[in-house]
C-alpha cells in the first residue's frame, strides 16, 4: 500500500463516526460495537468537536483514525490504525494533527489511555503519566504558544479536507 493512496480527513457526521470507532476497534481483541458506551460522549460531543475526530481511509474504507473531544482539555478516547499500516508514521501523524488543533483551540492538555502495549508510542510523543494514564501539557500562554498557535493555524488552515498522509 502506497502512502500517497491513504488520506485523512474529519468525520462527516455522527454515522461515520460509528464506523470510525469499529475500525479502530480492528486493533483489539475485544469485538468493538457501535452501541458501547465508550462511544456514548464522542457521540454527544460531534458538533462541537468532529475537527478533532479523524479518518485515516484509502480508496475503498477506513482504515484507522483517532477519536478525541474536549476544550481546555482534550479527551483523546481512541486511536487506532489497521495493523498491516503500523509502524509507517500514520499514528503519528494522527497525533499531530489533533495537537495541533487541539492547540488552536485553545487546549491547554491532552489526556489519553494506554495499554502497556502502545506507551511506548505515547511516551516518544511526549506524553508521560502511570500506569495507564497519560498526558501531555500544550504550552502556556506566552510567546512560544502563540508561535505555535499561528504555526498550526496556518497549515490547518491550508490543507485540503482530504489530507494526504505524508
Amino acid at each position: 500500500m502506497s502512502m500517497a493512496s491513504l488520506r485523512v480527513r474529519e468525520c462527516r457526521d455522527e454515522s461515520e463516526l460509528e464506523d470510525l470507532y469499529l475500525a479502530i476497534g480492528r486493533q483489539f481483541g475485544e469485538r468493538w460495537a457501535a452501541s458501547d458506551r465508550r462511544l456514548e460522549e464522542p457521540r454527544a460531543r460531534f458538533d462541537g468537536d468532529h475537527e478533532l475526530m479523524l479518518v485515516l481511509e484509502d480508496d475503498t474504507r477506513i482504515r484507522g483514525g483517532v477519536i478525541a473531544f474536549g476544550d481546555e482539555v482534550v479527551s483523546m478516547r481512541a486511536l487506532g490504525i489497521d495493523e498491516e499500516l503500523r509502524g509507517q508514521g500514520h499514528g503519528r501523524r494522527l497525533m499531530e494533527l489533533v495537537e495541533a488543533r487541539a492547540l488552536v483551540r485553545g487546549a491547554r492538555r491532552i489526556v489519553l489511555g494506554a495499554d502497556h502495549e502502545a506507551r511506548g508510542f505515547y511516551e516518544r510523543l511526549g506524553y508521560r503519566g502511570k500506569r495507564t494514564m497519560r498526558a501531555k501539557d500544550l504550552p502556556p500562554p506566552g510567546a512560544v504558544r502563540s508561535r505555535l498557535v499561528a504555526r498550526a493555524a496556518a497549515v490547518l488552515g491550508h490543507l485540503p479536507s482530504g489530507l494526504p498522509v505524508t
